[in-house]
């Protein structure tokens, strides 16, 4: 055996020399078709699944935008449910296994995998035949893979159980990580439906629902009044730095390590523990954050506006991320690109408030949300980090 002939890591048990394979000795490849769309009775509503690259996910596809008639199935190509499906024109390299017997357009190629070959196998090995795919199709005058390109492209291949193996442990990440973006995705659902409920709406005084032991009506304040801006701070000599790109959403994803003299000159907020800091350019993207540390050597970039609330920072924090408060925030932003708004103009907007205890019981609701949606995004982060470690160990 050479190097290049086995991967980094093996399920115990096997030791044969994976072999290389064209995709045509895989199984049958077949390019789509579609039937002509100008004749509706080429489709309906119910019906066998047309596929296009728009309907192609992550994982297992069911169903497209269109489904096909019988006449349609007599003008289209049909193939049995686990085909392997790739798209092979414009946005080249889009795979997933049709889970139904189905149809697809001439953007996409199928393989009808051979008994000697596993599907979720293939599904996952064709991430390094989308690389490829994509790096030909650049060298290429036009962007497209056709057939017999995309038959005669060869990759390494075990026997059909070690496969199996390879094509179980994928199977089961790419379950718990659907898992986790479906509970990801309902917390983010419960998080907006709440923002709106739990607010008054323009005009009204009182939110649609209330938690337990809570009654009467919210008043108005600037925040000016219930907030200090940009308070005065020391900067450290040394220090950790978060920029604009550093926040995405409520999460700090990065930051530098820098000393005071090679800093830049927007270097200039201090942190203080529950201080918001909101960020004034591209407000619509909505990249603020409620700094929770008890540490006192971060610094903040002057892209953010640093309030610290003297009313609950949490309640705070969340009034400030309500789309009713952004559009509002954007009304009296300057410029298109990229709209601003100074922190004088963010102090004089408006927000509503509760009793200080009210303010307490929601600002800790939003922030058991956000820890549960933090939770997840942490999850899928690193199952998608140890599929892609996988991906470089157990293939070649």
């Amino acid at each position: 055996m050479t190097k290049q002939n086995i991967p980094k890591i093996r399920f115990q048990g096997f030791d044969d020399k994976w072999e290389k394979k064209k995709i045509s000795e895989m199984g049958t490849v077949i390019t789509g078709s579609t039937p002509s769309t100008n004749d509706s009775s080429n489709y309906s509503i119910k019906g066998i699944p047309w596929i296009t690259p728009t309907d192609i996910n992550d994982n297992v596809t069911f169903a497209g935008t269109k489904n096909l008639s019988l006449k349609g199935e007599q003008i289209a190509r049909i193939v049995p449910s686990n085909t392997l499906l790739v798209t092979c024109i414009a946005s080249i390299g889009k795979n997933t296994i049709l889970g139904t017997r189905g149809s697809f357009n001439q953007q996409i190629n199928a393989l009808v995998p051979n008994k000697n070959f596993d599907i979720y196998f293939l599904f996952t090995q064709s991430v390094i035949w989308s690389k490829i795919m994509k790096n030909l199709a650049a060298s290429g005058t036009m962007q497209i893979i056709n057939k017999k390109d995309f038959s005669n492209l060869s990759f390494f291949s075990p026997t059909l159980p070690e496969q199996e193996s390879i094509g179980q442990i994928f199977r089961t990440l790419d379950e718990l990580i659907s898992a986790y973006k479906e509970n990801l995705e309902h917390y983010q659902s419960l998080k907006t439906s709440m923002l709106s409920k739990m607010f008054p709406k323009e005009g009204q005084k009182q939110p649609e629902i209330r938690l337990d032991g809570f009654d009467g009506d919210w008043e108005e304040q600037k925040l000016k009044d219930i907030a200090e801006f940009n308070p005065k701070t020391v900067v450290p000599n040394e220090f950790n730095y978060v920029d604009l790109e550093s926040v995405i959403g409520t999460t700090l994803v990065s930051h530098k390590r820098l000393l005071k003299d090679e800093a830049p000159s927007r270097a200039q907020r201090t942190a203080k523990k529950n201080d918001i800091f909101f960020q004034t350019v591209r407000p619509y993207q909505k990249n603020n954050f409620l700094f929770w540390l008890e540490e006192n050597d971060w610094v903040f970039s002057t892209g953010y506006a640093q309030i610290r609330a003297k009313i609950d920072s949490s309640f705070l924090f969340v009034s400030l991320q309500r789309n009713s408060f952004v559009r509002n925030v954007l009304l009296n932003c300057t410029g298109t690109s990229y709209p601003a708004i100074n922190s004088k103009d963010l102090s004089n907007l408006f927000i509503s408030l509760p009793t200080l205890p009210e303010q307490e019981a929601i600002g800790a609701f939003f922030a058991n949300l956000d820890a549960s949606i933090s939770s997840y995004q942490d999850k899928i982060g690193q199952l998608e980090l140890l599929k892609k470690r996988l991906l470089q160990d157990l293939f070649i």
